[in-house]
């Protein structure tokens, strides 16, 4: 290795390559039923910050949530965003076309048992999922995947011998907190029984060896190995491997199916501008009034319960089939996620990998890099990817107040862009960020110069933004005709998941949810089956016909994508930790009880039925409920032990999830004073 180079590789049992919302939901996912001596660790290319735009995440995302963790959806309400409608306005004279209820009103889809609407931010989303992962799961921003390939046999013997303490373990010790804690597992309260079968320890050899060059720009530090240029690389060897490094991802090419994406004809752009900095552009226009830089549909007093949008089309086009440029402003509240870096270091939290670490890193300030992609109907921001994760913050989702900021996103063709003079190849130089800054002063210009037709108040909203906050992409997606079993597994230790796999190319809705759904659905293979290659396979084969369904179906009216999204069922990772006060969740049986049997008295917490079927059912439905949430009258418990056995566990989990459900619909009509239920 080259001299200033890291030369003690840091070992992993798993390593995750991607630190975007399909890499760090799927890392919590498995660290909730791995065993505590597995090790994990996950890599992502950019540092933290708060770029990117917003997503909708469906029915289907929310509930892969609420099976990973339902303590975890709230946190996603607690700071989220909700809206009712779409408006629809002309972009050649900015008059309103049509506003666009969704499907169902917030009423409606309650009295259906589906959970609230939400809309998050893309860095959003990164941080509350980076502050749940359990201390011992390693997080390491700024590094930038450049290789990727199987370690030959004598390799893999020969690097499961002890490891020499490198220059750099020491360093990822310290911070791994001051606990000491150097366990993934269930340290933070996972769900339930470990995996069963391999657990990837000692006796399994490692695989794959992974090159990192690590950045030492931008507030990702690196050591003081530290080439000139400010970076050096690293060595990584995994016993496992989970690529989640999104649409152009190396892991896929270099050791899996090899497939690349194909390029769709379209290009996209990405930004987030706050009321502040565009109370800034104008003082700095002469103190113009700040209206002008605030599009008008936007435009009132902060603190709207609901979200503002509109979306810029011509009139007689519709989102999902317009061969026209698209723009979406969206004005969101964005409440303050705290300091960034776990553990008071941006970027970087130790594991308990073996050998050398990473080194910590200094406190990453102000907004730093572009999202990447990831889906969302029309507004999109963030994606997973070793080049394109977004950073974790520390603290409270409560904290500070809210900021009112606009997140927006343009689509336009290669041609729209060769009308505007520009170069429309998906290959260009300007993709691939090569200007000092990132590019992004220049994915903001193409961007406003593609834009050109729109009302003067959307492009000077545009323009304020911060241009690290700007990310251009040529869209790329995965046919969804070519996926088959190898496209999520090599069958040798690699698993594939998010956008790595099945990307949409243009943002479709599903791109969040349905890299959610492959962290559940991942660990819960792994706990039936353990870690390992039956795992994976098993994964792969239950995503298979539920990926090619939501992705085939891509035009409207949907209907085949909406049943798939919304009769949605994932199996529960839950622990101790996620579950309500067991009074709680006992009260909220014993009445649904008591309903079922024409509100007759119960006999001993209802663990004696009497009465008709429907309150035997619900009697079985609270000894589940006490036997696994724990009992307080001793005179219940004696009984429940004796039945335990023969319970169903179905019923508590529909407890828990009723439980969930109810809390969700509270927040969500508090945040919004009740306008969530209403049609918009």
């Amino acid at each position: 290795m080259p001299p200033g180079n890291d030369s003690s590789p840091m070992r992993v049992d798993v390593a995750v390559v991607g630190g975007g919302p399909a890499g760090l939901s799927t890392a919590l996912a498995l660290s909730r039923v791995l065993p505590t001596d597995v090790s994990m660790a996950v890599f992502e290319g950019r540092c933290p910050g708060e770029a990117g735009s917003g997503i909708d995440l469906s029915e289907n995302g929310l509930l892969a949530l609420q099976a990973i963790s339902p303590r975890l959806l709230q946190r996603f309400y607690e700071v989220g965003d909700f809206q009712n409608s779409w408006s629809h306005y002309d972009d050649a004279n900015a008059q309103l076309v049509k506003a666009l209820a969704l499907p169902q009103t917030g009423a409606e889809r309650k009295a259906a048992g589906l959970l609230p609407p939400l809309k998050m931010r893309w860095w959003a989303i990164t941080r509350v999922l980076e502050q749940e992962l359990p201390a011992g799961v390693g997080l390491h921003y700024g590094c930038k995947l450049m290789d990727c390939c199987e370690c030959a046999e004598d390799e893999a013997a020969l690097a499961a011998a002890p490891a020499e303490e490198g220059p750099l373990a020491a360093a990822a010790a310290a911070d791994e907190g001051s606990s000491g804690e150097r366990s993934c597992g269930t340290s933070n309260g996972g769900g339930g029984a470990p995996a069963a079968g391999g657990t990837g320890g000692s006796s399994e050899r490692y695989r794959y060896r992974l090159t990192f060059q690590r950045r030492g720009d931008v507030g990702c530090s690196a050591s003081s190995a530290a080439s000139a240029a400010g970076a050096t690389q690293q060595t990584v060897l995994a016993k496992w491997l989970i690529g989640a490094d999104g649409a152009f991802s190396r892991v896929r090419r270099t050791v899996g199916d090899g497939r690349a994406s194909v390029f769709t004809g379209r290009f996209s752009w990405w930004g987030r501008v706050s009321g502040a900095e565009l109370a800034a552009a104008a003082a700095a226009a002469g103190g113009a009034d700040v209206d002008q830089y605030w599009p008008a549909p936007l435009r009132g007093p902060p603190g709207s319960p609901l979200v503002r949008n509109a979306i810029y089309l011509p009139a007689a086009d519709r989102i999902s089939t317009t061969q026209a440029v698209l723009a979406l402003v969206v004005r969101l509240r964005a409440p303050s996620l705290g300091r960034q870096g776990r553990e008071g270091a941006a970027g970087e939290r130790g594991s308990n990998a073996d050998g050398a670490g990473l080194g910590p890193q200094q406190q990453q300030q102000g907004d730093e890099g572009p999202a990447g992609s990831a889906g969302h109907a029309v507004a999109a921001g963030g994606g997973s990817g070793s080049g394109n994760g977004d950073g974790g913050a520390a603290g409270s989702a409560a904290e500070g107040e809210a900021e009112e900021v606009v997140a927006w996103y343009l689509e336009a063709l290669a041609e729209h862009l060769e009308a505007a003079g520009l170069d429309a190849s998906p290959e260009g130089t300007h993709l691939r960020h090569s200007a000092p800054d990132g590019g992004h002063e220049v994915a903001l210009a193409r961007g406003l110069a593609v834009c050109a037709h729109l009302p003067p108040d959307v492009r000077a909203c545009l323009a304020a933004t911060p241009p690290a906050r700007v990310l251009e992409r040529a869209l790329h997606m995965h046919p969804p005709e070519q996926l088959d079993l190898s496209s999520w597994t090599n069958g040798r230790g690699l698993v594939l998941v998010g956008d790595a796999v099945h990307s949409a190319g243009r943002p479709d809705g599903q791109g969040g949810s349905l890299a959610i759904e492959d962290g559940a659905e991942l660990a819960a293979a792994v706990r039936r089956h353990g870690l390992g290659q039956q795992a994976f396979d098993a994964f792969a084969a239950s995503r298979l016909p539920r990926v090619r369904g939501i992705r085939g179906d891509n035009a409207p009216p949907f209907a085949l994508r909406r049943a798939l999204m919304d009769a949605t069922a994932f199996e529960p990772l839950w622990g101790p930790g996620d579950l309500p006060p067991r009074e709680e969740l006992l009260a909220a049986q014993l009445a649904q009880m008591r309903a079922a049997d024409g509100d007759k008295p119960c006999k001993e917490a209802g663990v004696e039925g009497q009465g008709g079927g429907g309150h035997q059912q619900a009697a079985a439905g609270v000894v589940a409920v006490v036997a696994h949430a724990g009992v307080v009258d001793a005179a219940v418990e004696e009984r429940v032990v004796k039945q335990q056995a023969a319970v169903d566990v179905e019923p508590y989990h529909e407890a828990v999830r009723a439980w969930s459900r109810r809390r969700c619909w509270e927040i969500a009509e508090r945040r919004t004073g009740g306008q969530v239920l209403q049609r918009g």
